[in-house]
């Protein structure tokens, strides 16, 4: 997976299960990059101290199918793929 898409899909997670009352600077980044990919939509309120929203877009709402995709079958096949792990680094 490119460097590119493997953050894509780690900010496709916040996205999903993001609740958006505190963001911390880590988080930034990635909020901005699904908000340029048009994943989600940014609203500042005009208010002291200053509030933002996120909210997710209809591609945004639409990828959290793709990602709970990825989360069921990484939880199917966990067991594998650390049977793999142990077997290829021993």
């Amino acid at each position: 997976m490119s460097s590119e898409l493997q953050s894509l899909v780690s900010s496709a997670y916040l996205a999903v299960d993001l609740v958006f009352n505190t963001i911390t600077e880590p988080y930034l980044p990635h909020l901005r990059m699904l908000e340029r990919n048009g994943l989600v939509d940014r609203k500042v309120h005009p208010t002291v101290p200053p509030r933002v929203e996120y909210t997710l877009t209809e591609p945004g709402r639409a990828l959290r199918t793709a990602v709970d995709a990825i989360c069921g079958w990484t939880h199917q096949y966990l067991g594998h793929i650390e049977s793999a792990r142990g077997r290829f680094d021993a």
